[in-house]
């Protein structure tokens, strides 16, 4: 149990880098151009993002789970911090795509747009809407969400193995790293567990995973930093040269590395403006199709997609997640739901989009993580 505070840390500035990482890598694939490459990953920057963002998700949620692991507190957080924002993005961007392009021959899709997307935790995210964008390299509005899913029941697993007695829990994680290494492996492309494709539940578990061992490992770790840098960069050139894709090895060396990194005070003080990490990766997609769309310059565009985009990440944390207070007003502390006694909400993380060049392809996943970036 590590017990990170706000103020001690570099998690902040880490989800923020990562976040303007993932809109850089999107805006070449939306301007029609290929994505930066980042040869130690053998992927996009966008992939080697959110690689960084599942760790980190991982990482704080299995240290809030090995303080508290009582189902009402981590549901309630995690919906209190996915859905104001995501419904706000959904609704905007269906909104705007209508007016701008005038395409009220087809309200219906962009009704349908935003209500199967609130329930893509169920059945997957929906990433175009008939009529608009047509002609742009991509198509899809927002080919970032398509991720949530696949984390929501990440954390759901992570969850379930938090409910077995402490001694087995170390066990249970590795068997999940090693499974999801298997799935990243063996499986088939399009096969499917559910509505997830089974590629990419092993390609992120495996990354997921991972920053939760190093999460529970971290007190033993934590003091031997200098060996951890020097193995952590050993490991992932090692892994990645001899190795033809994604493995154990490699991912809890990158895990190891960034937990590292975010554990250092040294950019601590960037976390007093905010977390503004998961507005700016959940509303920068349709953001930059817009610009794009209106700006043929690619680097103006970029550059008014970042500040647009940032100003619209901190305006949604003030909203919404200010202080870890919900979006709806509800009191800070929650009562529990079984006891009745109140009980602190535990704020929780999100990750980022990742490569946008599967976005134009209907209901697939659309990012970097693919077997070809692998």
């Amino acid at each position: 149990m590590i017990g990170i505070s706000r103020r001690n840390n570099s998690f902040d500035f880490i989800r923020f880098a990562a976040a303007i990482s993932v809109l850089i890598s999107h805006h070449f694939a939306l301007s029609g151009f290929s994505e930066p490459f980042v040869p130690v990953f053998r992927d996009t920057l966008g992939g080697a993002a959110v690689a960084v963002f599942f760790v980190m998700s991982s990482f704080l949620i299995c240290d809030s789970l090995q303080r508290s692991n009582r189902w009402d507190i981590f549901f309630a957080a995690r919906f209190l911090r996915i859905m104001p924002n995501l419904a706000f993005a959904l609704v905007c961007s269906s909104v705007v795509m209508l007016l701008w392009f005038s395409n009220y021959d087809d309200l219906i899709f962009h009704i349908d747009y935003v209500t199967h997307n609130l329930g893509m935790f169920f059945h997957g995210a929906r990433s175009r809407i008939s009529g608009v964008l047509t002609g742009q390299p991509l198509e899809s509005i927002n080919g970032s969400v398509w991720t949530l899913p696949y984390e929501f029941w990440l954390y759901v697993s992570l969850f379930c193995v938090f409910l077995l007695p402490s001694r087995y829990r170390l066990a249970a994680l590795m068997a999940g790293a090693v499974v999801a290494n298997g799935l990243c492996l063996f499986t088939p492309e399009n096969s499917r567990i559910f509505f997830l494709r089974s590629y990419f539940v092993g390609k992120l578990g495996l990354y997921f995973f991972s920053g939760a061992l190093v999460s529970v490992l971290w007190p033993l770790l934590s003091n031997h930093r200098a060996a951890i840098l020097c193995s952590s960069l050993t490991g992932i050139c090692l892994s990645r040269l001899l190795l033809p894709t994604d493995n154990l090895v490699q991912t809890i060396s990158l895990a190891a590395l960034v937990v590292l990194i975010c554990t250092t005070s040294r950019f601590a003080a960037f976390g007093r403006y905010g977390d503004a990490s998961y507005g700016i990766y959940i509303l920068a997609f349709p953001i930059q199709q817009l610009v794009i769309f209106a700006i043929k310059d690619f680097w103006l565009s970029m550059t008014v997609s970042l500040a647009v985009t940032i100003a619209f990440g901190y305006g949604t944390w003030h909203a919404f997640d200010t202080a870890g207070e919900p979006a709806s007003g509800l009191p800070r502390r929650l009562p529990s739901f079984r006891s009745g006694q109140p009980a602190l909400c535990i704020r929780a993380l999100q990750v980022g989009p990742q490569s946008a060049n599967e976005a134009a392809t209907s209901n697939s996943p659309a990012v970097s993580l693919s077997k070809k970036g692998a």
